[in-house]
């Protein structure tokens, strides 16, 4: 089975795999893993799913196809929210779980849904990019989203569905985003390098002054994933390309665990 994306439910512990069309969802009794439910109904590749923080819901996405809300105990199929022929490459809730916010390519590369009456609202201007992430950030005010290959990160207010700020980067598009537990701080991961000088493959910025804190250099390493621990305190980053997982000090930026290799490409991490 292809992994194509996990997510940790925050209730119960579950995990979701994905493998083509199926969602198998498994929880950890025992010392060991076992199978809880298999979700079936989406007609295209299932490329990303989401945990809502309460752990009510379990939303998931694929290619062309339309966005799937699951009661994350039961199993059972709640809403289906069209997208237009769009590719849905990331899911994420508010922290309040009011709102569900997709990223893909499309019509509009960026969604916005209330999950009290699943009615889509407005959603940021069509950028003509793909979006492979969005996030929001921990107090839901704002909503960070990367542009296909625009070389920037945009900022959006979601009270106002209006741009804040716009993170200009040099020579990478951005393929992850995260914001730090405190709300002060942005990572984000790249991947595709304009230019013939390595660049920084993870950068740390400030919300606030768009101000880069550190960044790393690499060359033509894409990053799969990106997470912060609940503390704050590490970064956690999957870029296959130079091994599978490292753990950086937020603080210093420096490497401070490189878990073993398993062989295997990983495409997202959780701490």
């Amino acid at each position: 089975m292809r992994l194509a994306s996990s997510n940790v439910d925050p209730r119960y512990s579950n995990v979701t795999s994905l493998g083509g069309r199926a969602l198998f969802l498994t929880s950890w009794r025992r010392l060991s893993w076992c199978s809880v439910l298999t979700l079936t109904g989406h007609t295209k590749p299932v490329t990303v799913v989401a945990f809502s923080p309460d752990g009510r819901y379990l939303a998931s996405g694929a290619l062309k196809d339309a966005i799937r809300l699951w009661d994350a105990w039961t199993g059972t199929l709640l809403h289906t929210l069209p997208t237009r022929g769009v590719n849905v490459y990331a899911l994420d809730f508010s922290p309040d779980g009011q709102l569900l916010a997709c990223g893909g390519i499309g019509t509009t590369a960026v969604r916005l849904w209330n999950t009290s009456s699943w009615r889509e609202l407005s959603s940021p201007p069509r950028c003509g990019q793909a979006t492979r992430t969005v996030a929001f950030s921990p107090d839901g005010s704002l909503l960070a989203w990367a542009p296909g290959l625009k070389l920037r990160i945009d900022l959006w207010r979601v009270g106002t569905r209006r741009l804040w700020r716009r993170l200009r980067l040099q020579d990478r598009s951005v393929s992850q985003v995260a914001f730090h537990p405190g709300g002060r701080l942005l990572a984000a991961g790249s991947d595709v390098m304009f230019g013939s000088r390595p660049s920084a493959i993870v950068r740390l910025c400030n919300v606030k002054t768009g101000r880069e804190v550190w960044g790393i250099n690499g060359n033509f390493m894409t990053v799969q994933n990106i997470a912060f621990s609940p503390d704050g305190r590490t970064l956690a980053v999957a870029h296959p390309s130079a091994g599978p997982v490292r753990l950086r000090d937020v603080a210093t930026s420096e490497e401070v665990v490189r878990p073993e290799a398993t062989g295997k490409l990983v495409r997202s991490v959780s701490l």
